[in-house]
C-alpha cells in the first residue's frame, strides 16, 4: 500500500515540475529578450523549438516504452534503489 502511494506522489511531482518548467519560458521571456539584445520575433524562435522538441522528445519516449515494454517498468519504477 505505501509502495503505491509513493508512486502516486512521484508521479503527480513529475508532472507538476514539468508544468513549472513549461509555465516559467512565459515570464521570463522579455527578461532572456533584454539580456540577450534580441527582439521580438528573434526570442519566439525560443518557444519553437523548444515545442517541437517536446513533441520530438515525447514521441521517441513512446516508441522507446513501446519496443522496450518489458524493461519500461524497472527504468520507471522510482522505489529501486539505484
Amino acid at each position: 500500500m505505501m509502495e503505491k502511494i509513493i508512486k502516486i506522489f512521484v508521479a503527480y511531482f513529475g508532472f507538476l515540475s514539468l508544468a513549472f518548467g513549461f509555465g516559467l519560458i512565459g515570464p521570463t521571456l522579455p527578461e532572456l529578450q533584454r539580456l540577450t539584445g534580441s527582439n521580438t520575433q528573434t526570442i519566439s524562435w525560443v518557444v519553437t523549438i523548444r515545442s517541437l522538441g517536446q513533441l520530438v522528445g515525447s514521441l521517441l519516449a513512446g516508441f522507446t516504452l513501446r519496443i522496450h515494454a518489458a524493461s519500461s517498468a524497472v527504468c520507471c519504477d522510482p522505489t529501486l534503489p539505484g
